[in-house]
């Protein structure tokens, strides 16, 4: 009985870590907020998407960065900093987890979507915070678009997401990319 009652408390614990600006965690803020998506995503029958920290660092990241830095939220262009690079590095990177050996051909595709947001607002755990801008997106009759593109027609469903603190409050970027691989079966 004490066994179940010490898994509760530390299960409870762990579900609603709280956090301060000195030791807010970036990496368990997009986990939580990955993991919200995709719950609600399959509560909702639709595919759920696969995490690439590579996108984290080399689109969310960039693009929460760009955001601070204009102490504006909105949806930096992901071409300014390289796009097809981009694309080479992602589709090598989900090679690898497919297990395919090639090199990046040209007739594979991939696209890409955004939905970023801005709070001032204060929260007293990850959960709190991550379901704020969960509801947020889903009663955003646009964002709310994206958050339910199927990814049945692409071969992947790849996103990540990144979070940063500017002067004013946090800004967020959650990144979809659909990746199409061409295979010979």
């Amino acid at each position: 009985m004490k066994i179940i009652i010490i898994l509760l408390l530390i299960a409870f614990s762990v579900k609603s870590q709280t956090f301060t600006e000195k030791n807010f965690n970036v990496q368990i803020f997009n986990k939580k907020l990955c993991q919200k998506i995709n719950k609600y995503r399959k509560k909702n029958n639709i595919d759920t998407l696969i995490y690439s920290k590579l996108s984290e660092e080399l689109v969310s990241k960039v693009n929460v960065d760009k955001m601070v830095e204009k102490s504006l939220c909105y949806h930096p262009d992901v071409n300014f900093y390289d796009g097809r690079k981009i694309g080479e590095s992602l589709f090598i990177e989900y090679y690898k987890k497919l297990n395919l050996n090639r090199e990046y051909p040209e007739f594979d595709s991939i696209w890409y979507a955004e939905i970023s947001a801005f709070t001032s607002k204060k929260f007293n755990n990850y959960d709190e915070m991550t379901e704020y801008f969960l509801n947020g997106w889903i009663n955003s009759p646009k964002h709310k678009e994206i958050l339910n593109t199927n990814f049945k027609l692409s071969h992947s469903g790849i996103c990540s997401t990144y979070i940063n603190k500017g002067k004013e409050g946090y800004y967020v970027s959650f990144n979809f990319i659909g990746m199409i691989v061409i295979t010979n079966n």
